[in-house]
């Protein structure tokens, strides 16, 4: 990473939890068939767009490069049920419904709650929902071109070698990349709790 800036902060596991109940519940209005690729690529989008408008993430989620695009690492454990992600989000029972689609796919909805207007900013759930309905809009593939298209991936992937799951870098998230930025955000990440 350019100016020696880590790729990675430290997750904000209730803002974790609270942005994926905000994603779900706007599914549930729209009758949405939320499934784990849209859900995913909706908090990438609401991440980065919140960082460009707004100096930071929602998240601070790790963000990795995988074949089908961006995925942030505690969000995927969450909903893949990790034990360890689910108490570091502050979990103790499913906050929504997960259900087989399709094979592979899986629908989440339901959501149990509103999510949490003390842990999401006003900023926080409007860029929540600009993304929901930018992904619902869409469809798969066009997902699939945006995201590999974003400097972000593109540049994990070129950096990544051998690995087919690179970490993405926060500098390259900003619209102009930002080292200086990114690095402040090491200090704002680390003091969630």
């Amino acid at each position: 990473m350019s100016d020696n800036v880590p790729a990675r902060m430290t997750p904000n596991g209730p803002k974790v939890r609270e942005a994926l109940l905000c994603l779900i519940r706007q599914a549930d209005q729209h009758d949405f068939c939320l499934t784990q690729y849209y859900l995913l690529k909706a908090l990438f989008f609401a991440d980065r767009s919140h960082l460009n408008k707004y100096g930071r993430p929602i998240t601070f989620d790790h963000y990795y490069a995988l074949p089908d695009g961006p995925v942030p690492s505690l969000s995927y454990e969450v909903l893949k049920k990790s034990p360890g992600a689910w108490d570091y989000t502050g979990m103790d029972a499913a906050l929504w419904e997960a259900t087989p689609q399709d094979g592979t796919k899986v629908r989440f909805h339901n959501a149990a709650r509103d999510p949490s207007d003390e842990i999401l900013s006003e900023s926080d759930m409007e860029e929540l929902e600009a993304a929901f309905e930018h992904v619902r809009h869409r469809s798969f593939k066009r997902i699939w071109s945006e995201t590999h298209q974003d400097r972000a991936y593109v540049n994990a992937k070129a950096k990544g070698g051998t690995s087919n799951n690179p970490p993405m870098e926060y500098v390259d998230l900003f619209d102009e990349p930002n080292a200086k930025r990114a690095q402040d955000l090491l200090s704002q990440a680390k003091v969630h709790f």
